[in-house]
């Protein structure tokens, strides 16, 4: 009998300690598991957080369009681009006229808005794969990927007209003047802005709210 009691006292502990030792897995187990949930949410908000940082460090805040660090991006592309495929790749900058005289006469805020609701025109009047830049300033600069200078001229002239015949701001009319210039294979981009700015000059000195394209000879 006193045998048959140990035995029984010994499997009574075991099962004890079984049941013990299973709910306090299936504590540390659900604790894991917290933790490691924890742990992805974390990861994926700070996923999201280097994602978004990536994108505004890329962006002009006020009007959304991609800033000189989004542009080095997309330039380099359409440069190899252009090397492999022989690709042609224009570049368009624009230059808001007598845009001093908004800001000093309607103030910043107007000024802001004539900024903003240009570059909305720009987006809805250019294809998808073309890269719309504030350059700084009243300065945008538009890249386009496969295509020659010819075709981009066609572009500025219609935008230049929507700009004309649109109403940006009520106070005012709000026109824009243009410089074309096509890339060269292994050019310097330093230099392809030059012969851009170049022609915008030209249009400015030539009476404003005109597209003007830099000298291009195709070299291959």
């Amino acid at each position: 009998e006193l045998a048959t009691a140990l035995v029984a006292l010994w499997f009574i502990t075991f099962f004890v300690i079984l049941v013990i030792r299973f709910f306090d897995y299936s504590r540390e187990r659900a604790a894991n598991n917290k933790k490691r949930e924890e742990l992805e949410k974390n990861l994926r908000a700070l996923e999201i957080e280097k994602s978004e940082y990536e994108k505004s460090s890329k962006e002009d805040p006020l009007t959304g369009c991609l800033n000189r660090a989004g542009f080095s991006s997309v330039l380099m592309r359409e440069q190899e681009n252009l090397q492999k495929n022989d690709s042609p790749v224009s570049f368009v900058i624009l230059d808001i006229d007598h845009f001093k005289h908004v800001n000093d006469t309607y103030g910043h805020m107007v000024g802001d808005e004539v900024l903003v609701n240009l570059a909305k025109l720009i987006q809805s009047k250019i294809r998808n794969t073309d890269a719309l830049v504030r350059w700084g300033g009243e300065e945008f600069v538009i890249l386009c990927g496969d295509t020659p200078i010819q075709n981009a001229q066609f572009l500025a002239e219609k935008l230049r007209m929507a700009i004309e015949n649109t109403q940006l701001i009520k106070q005012q009319k709000i026109t824009c003047s243009f410089g074309i210039a096509e890339m060269i294979v292994g050019e310097d981009p330093k230099r392809l802005f030059e012969r851009a700015d170049k022609a915008l000059y030209a249009s400015k000195e030539n009476g404003r709210n005109r597209v003007t394209s830099a000298t291009f000879r195709h070299t291959r």
